[in-house]
């Protein structure tokens, strides 16, 4: 069974489609992504600034440190400096802080882990 020929095209349409794909084409991209705009906001830095609190007391308060391993529900999770802003559910595990001085540890039963 032989197809119908296509319709005619008409100037009407060929200059909307002209149009749509000059305007398609000059689009600009994104001009900014959230990593982008995090690193952006914060001064670089070399040290990262730790809040560690527990329900009683903070046992770091604004401490700078190079590092710190968390035990996420994802897995193991390394923060530096300039990390992308991220909220992370804590399991049961060891948080792992470095500093210049060497690595302290603590055991954590779960608990939540805001960077940014």
């Amino acid at each position: 069974v032989p197809h119908p020929p296509p319709p005619p095209v008409s100037s009407t349409m060929l200059r909307h489609a002209s149009r749509l794909a000059s305007r398609a084409s000059t689009r600009a991209a994104p001009a900014r992504f959230f990593a982008d705009e995090a690193a952006a906001a914060t001064s670089p830095s070399t040290k990262l600034v730790l809040n560690f609190l527990v329900p009683s007391k903070a046992l770091k308060k604004a401490a700078p440190v190079d590092m710190v391993v968390l035990p996420s529900a994802g897995g193991a999770m390394g923060v530096l400096p300039q990390h992308v802003p991220t909220v992370a559910q804590l399991q049961p595990g060891v948080v792992a802080v470095h500093d210049g001085a060497g690595v302290e540890e603590f055991f954590v039963s779960g608990g939540v882990g805001f960077v940014g």
